[in-house]
């Protein structure tokens, strides 16, 4: 079966497959010196805020503001609540 002969389906199925693989492979593959070496683990600090129906340059000025604290947007499944993390003061040693 050619390619041009192949849904869109499984034309992005087969390009998945083989990104996840090139990622295991490079992940596989990493630097075994740094893994010997005791590394910092980053604790993180999360808020969750809740807004109300805010313009998009009001949402622009509140993670602006947030932002300039430290804080880093990881997820807003929905306008109104919005995740985020920053690192916590004093990384600890695993």
């Amino acid at each position: 079966m050619s390619i041009w002969r192949m849904s869109f389906r499984t034309i992005a199925r087969v390009c998945l497959a083989a990104l996840l693989f090139v990622v295991v492979l490079v992940g596989c593959a990493g630097d075994q010196t740094a893994q010997a070496q005791p590394r910092e683990t980053t604790r993180w600090e999360y808020k969750i805020v809740q807004t109300q129906r805010e313009t998009a340059s009001q949402y622009e000025d509140i993670l602006n503001g947030l932002g300039q604290d430290g804080w880093e947007l990881i997820v807003a499944p929905g306008l109104g609540l919005m995740v985020l993390k920053r690192p916590m003061s004093a990384p600890t040693t695993p």
